[in-house]
């Protein structure tokens, strides 16, 4: 169906579903027919959603529910045709730099950046990843907990649906209740989590904290690990073996792993570790000089698993995908903004960024972009915001304002209007 609407390689079609079967079909179904899915969580406001399908150059919408929101473009309903509709598939040919899927991430300027992820970086990724997981046999149950909208969840996503195991969507309402959660995992016999460390501290709030923990694997991911959630997971669920995952966008949902029986190498943190294979790491100094071993500078990623470009920035694209220095004409490596070291044993340990990007709930957040969105709303002449750490030790968000002729101006009014614009992650807190 979607050939007969002129689908084909690097054809971009809009992918509006949640966490659920819907999803995986329009997935599927967009690969198969060679195209580029462009993933659109129906949780997001709908200005947002809106300003990524036209941002993508979309030429199609498949959606679960329909779309709120008004788009020309022409909509399929995400639901499994009749089988009488259905004749022989003709499998379309993929080439490894042929475009997979355009995710979006924060941007400085107040305009998100769409990522665009090729065949071969998918792949080297999946087999990279499943490699490290070294699950036994084919037939584990792999649970998936995060949003649609990012690659945090693609761990599980793709390595069940590649690797031969059983993938668990599990919905948000029960994704966010301890009790509930940890009754599906013990339940379902979940082997394998990939979910953010304060997520999961969260969840061990559950009045069976041990049945909240995977039975053979669980894999962190999108925050930096502390050492006493690592011991309480340990302490709980002394056979699960914990990866710690780290990697941008930019690079293939992630390209260090470490694995935390391997200790922490002498860092404050659980160490990102080191790359997956055909991936390289490099801590450089400003001049692209690389540092001796203790000494901090910035992390460069390069290898197979390298984001094609930023969609429609050449500028961005240029200034963060750089000529790799120490390689052949045409490799590149990916300038990370994340300041790093590299330890005794080798594992790299993330000390923080060189800029003002920040993380909340796992994701990546530009306060920049949050100003730059109050700035455009009525009655605003300016804004800024900074992130600061909770009592409990959660990053969030602080706006200022400067009203534009002497208006008086209500947060609550401001907030408001701020959740129609963007994430609820990113709306500041006060």
């Amino acid at each position: 169906m979607l050939r007969a609407y002129g689908v084909r390689a690097e054809t971009r079609v809009g992918l509006h579903a949640g966490r659920g079967c819907a999803f995986v079909l329009g997935v599927l179904a967009v690969l198969k027919a060679g195209g580029v899915y462009v993933p659109l969580d129906p949780a997001l406001p709908d200005e947002r959603l809106a300003g990524q399908l036209k941002d993508s150059g979309a030429a199609l919408l498949l959606s679960a529910g329909g779309a709120t929101w008004n788009t020309s473009l022409p909509q399929l309903p995400l639901a499994a045709p009749d089988a009488t509709q259905c004749g022989a598939i003709t499998p379309y040919p993929v080439h490894a730099r042929q475009g997979a899927y355009l995710i979006y991430t924060s941007g400085s300027t107040g305009r998100p950046k769409g990522v665009l992820v090729t065949h071969g970086a998918l792949a080297n990724y999946v087999q990279g990843v499943l490699a490290k997981l070294a699950l036994p046999a084919p037939g584990a149950q792999l649970a998936m907990v995060s949003t649609v909208a990012a690659d945090l969840g693609h761990t599980t996503f793709f390595g069940a649906l590649c690797g031969g195991h059983t993938l668990h969507l599990i919905s948000s309402e029960r994704a966010f209740d301890p009790d509930r959660f940890a009754a599906y995992m013990r339940e379902q016999a979940i082997d394998v989590l990939k979910i953010v460390p304060s997520h999961l501290q969260a969840l061990l709030h559950a009045a069976h904290a041990q049945d909240v923990l995977p039975r053979q694997r669980l894999v962190l991911g999108g925050e930096t690990t502390s050492p006493p959630l690592l011991e309480r997971v340990r302490a709980l669920r002394p056979g699960c073996a914990v990866i710690n995952h780290y990697g941008p966008t930019e690079t293939t949902v992630g390209i260090l792993t470490h694995a935390a029986a391997d200790g922490l190498d002498g860092g404050a943190t659980l160490p990102i570790g080191l790359p997956l294979p055909n991936s390289e790491a490099w801590v450089l100094d400003a001049e692209l000089n690389p540092v001796p071993a203790g000494v901090a500078g910035e992390l460069y990623l390069g290898g197979h698993g390298i984001a094609r470009a930023y969609i429609g920035r050449p500028g961005l694209t240029a200034e963060r995908f750089i000529a790799h220095p120490f390689d052949a004409a045409g490799a590149r490596l990916y300038r990370t903004g994340d300041r790093v070291r590299q330890l005794a044993g080798g594992a790299i340990e993330f000390l923080g960024r060189v800029d003002d990007q920040v993380k909340i709930r796992g994701y990546r957040v530009e306060p920049r972009e949050v100003a730059a969105v109050l700035a455009k709303l009525d009655g605003v002449a300016a804004a800024e915001v900074l992130p600061f750490a909770s009592e409990d030790g959660r990053v969030m968000l602080h706006a200022y304002v400067e009203p534009s002729n002497a208006i008086v101006l209500a947060s609550a009014q401001l907030l408001a209007q701020l959740k129609q614009c963007l994430p609820d992650y990113m709306v500041p807190s006060s």
